[in-house]
């Protein structure tokens, strides 16, 4: 096809885009136009099928709903491109340069193309846009299931609400990225960087993430089910790493213990996850009790109505965790960090020693915070009941209602902390600052 034809061909499209009788739909089909520099054209709707135009110049164009199933658009300059609603099924788009462009609505799936060659004549191929720029394209609720997107950049991009399952992201660079709702069931994001996205309400279900970033991103609603998370990077996230996806190890080592807790010590065996990071996991309504949980990381863990009692919880982080109603009485919880933690209404008692035949002594065994930082902690109604407190940190702590009766609080620091109604030892009630004479005029 020569140049001039190519010109009348997309002025007679103009013209049918203007509803003007003269004008005809522009149908490029398999044509090759390799290398053809149509910056700001406008081929909305046109007939692109199979059609070259690889290594083309398609800069700020406008092919809206265009026909673009199997076309080859490799190493394409579509920079600021608008293909919103495109048919790209089967589509090449490796290593072109999408910067800006939208294509929100495309339908970017697999495609069936025929080929005289093949005997079958029907053959499946899957968008390749690999190696791509889609940095801060628009690709709001497009349909790129099981689309090729390995080591392609779409940093700052809009993906929210768009189709992703079973895609090829390894390597991708989705940084600062919006994938609110997305789909990605059974996608690949090995080694991708997602850090600093929106990843609210998103689906991973059975993804592949080993290595992936997911520092800092906003995966509130996150649904994780069968995702293994223990080799991606979560630091910052905001996230809840539901049962069924702690590590296989881990998996492990919590059924011996509860097959050790349920037969009193004669199967299974105690747990001891001693400096093992269990961010964000949740845990709710677990027994770990007996327990070594020594160093432990359990930042921003639910943990509501656990049961801990008599762990060994010493130098751990806890930091932000939530323990609503758990039960550690007799934990050893010493120089850890338990930080703007929720422990309203925790019980953080003492056990009573029993002999070896079950008798009870008198002498009891209590629940250890020895210089443990408690900075702004929630322990509303926390039973603390003979704690050992000394050298706590307690600044700006929450213990309204909590009870204190014979806890150990020498040198415990106190200052900002809210204490009313709640039941103090004697060198605690002299240090805390007067409550206000309601009486007062």
């Amino acid at each position: 096809m020569t140049p001039d034809e190519i010109l009348a061909i997309l002025k007679r499209h103009e013209l049918w885009l203007a509803k003007d009788n003269r004008g005809t739909r522009a149908n490029l089909a398999l044509q090759n136009l390799s290398g053809a520099s149509f910056p700001k054209v406008n081929l909305s709707q046109a007939r692109l099928v199979g059609t070259d135009l690889s290594s083309s110049d398609l800069k700020r164009s406008v092919l809206a709903q265009a026909d673009l199933f199997g076309a080859d658009l490799t190493n394409c300059d579509l920079t600021n491109a608008d293909l919103s609603g495109c048919d790209l099924r089967g589509a090449r788009l490796r290593n072109s340069d999408l910067t800006g462009a939208n294509l929100s609505n495309t339908d970017l799936r697999e495609g069936a193309l025929l080929k005289a060659e093949t005997s079958a004549g029907l053959s499946f191929v899957k968008t390749d846009i690999s190696d791509s720029r889609l940095d801060k394209a628009v690709l709001r609720g497009a349909d790129l299931s099981g689309a090729n997107l390995r080591n392609s950049t779409l940093v700052g991009s809009d993906l929210a609400y768009a189709q992703l399952s079973g895609a090829k992201l390894q390597g991708a660079v989705l940084t600062n990225a919006s994938l609110i709702g997305v789909n990605l069931r059974g996608a690949d994001l090995s080694r991708a960087d997602l850090s600093n996205s929106n990843l609210s309400n998103i689906d991973l279900t059975g993804a592949h993430v080993a290595g992936a970033n997911f520092s800092n991103a906003d995966m509130t609603g996150a649904v994780l089910e069968g995702v293994d998370l223990s080799s991606a990077k979560l630091r910052g996230a905001q996230v809840v790493i539901p049962r069924s996806s702690i590590a296989p190890d881990i998996q492990k080592i919590l059924e011996q213990h509860a097959a050790w807790i349920e037969s009193g010590g004669l199967q299974g065996r105690r747990a001891d996850l001693s400096g093992v990071d269990l961010t964000n996991h949740d845990l709710g309504e677990i027994d770990l009790s007996g327990a070594n949980l020594r160093g432990v990381i359990l930042i921003h863990c639910k943990l509501g109505r656990a049961r801990l009692v008599m762990c060994d919880m010493s130098e751990s982080n806890l930091n932000g965790a939530d323990l609503s109603n758990a039960q550690l009485d007799g934990t050893n919880l010493s120089l850890s960090n338990l930080s703007g933690a929720i422990l309203r209404g925790v019980k953080l008692n003492s056990l009573e020693i029993t002999d070896p035949s079950g008798k009870r002594t008198g002498r009891f065994w209590p629940a250890n915070l020895n210089k443990a930082k408690l900075c702004g902690a929630d322990l509303a109604g926390a039973d603390m009941r003979m704690a050992n407190l000394i050298g706590a940190d307690l600044t700006g702590a929450d213990l309204a209602g909590a009870d204190l009766t014979d806890a150990k609080t020498i040198d415990a620091e106190l200052e900002g902390a809210n204490l009313e109604g709640a039941t103090l030892p004697p060198d605690l009630a002299r240090r805390a600052p007067p409550r206000p004479d309601a009486s007062a005029a």
